[in-house]
């Protein structure tokens, strides 16, 4: 490791602010926060319901978009999904019309990419699910569907 690598964050988030405008007025759900973290350095956000973690963790992800400040990922920055960082929803966020093989294709089709089937029986064999692609998500435990 260089002195660059022992100072530099992996991920970085710099005095970010999100406010959402409700109809009962606006709802401060991050208030300046600033967090640094490095390559391989495993880090937990806690705190009480309705702090902010969901609110920081997707605009972390991209999922959202910060009020002010930034997020930044090998020193860029994040500005929408990025295809490095994966997060795992709080509840399974499955379509229930779907089976899991189809599920698993649909984030490619948004991007208009096809994954072979060998790619989802990857996927499927990596999280411990061979042989369930073909069922929906009502056919699945709580703790598949969040695979």
């Amino acid at each position: 490791m260089n002195a660059g690598e022992a100072t530099t964050p992996k991920l970085g988030v710099q005095a970010a602010t999100k406010i959402y405008h409700t109809a009962s007025g606006d709802l401060l759900a991050l208030d300046r926060c600033s967090l640094d973290v490095r390559a391989n350095e495993i880090v937990s956000i806690v705190g009480p319901s309705g702090c902010g973690k969901t609110t920081l963790l997707w605009s972390m992800s991209g999922l959202h978009s910060l009020t002010s400040g930034e997020i930044r990922l090998d020193g860029k920055a994040i500005t929408g999904p990025h295809p490095d960082i994966g997060i795992v929803f709080q509840e399974a966020n499955l379509l229930p019309w779907r089976n899991l093989d189809a599920n698993i294709r649909f984030p490619f089709e948004i991007k208009g990419e096809k994954p072979d089937r060998a790619w989802i029986a990857h996927l499927l064999n990596r999280v411990g699910l061979d042989g369930f692609g073909g069922k929906f998500p009502r056919e699945l435990s709580g703790g598949m569907q969040q695979r």
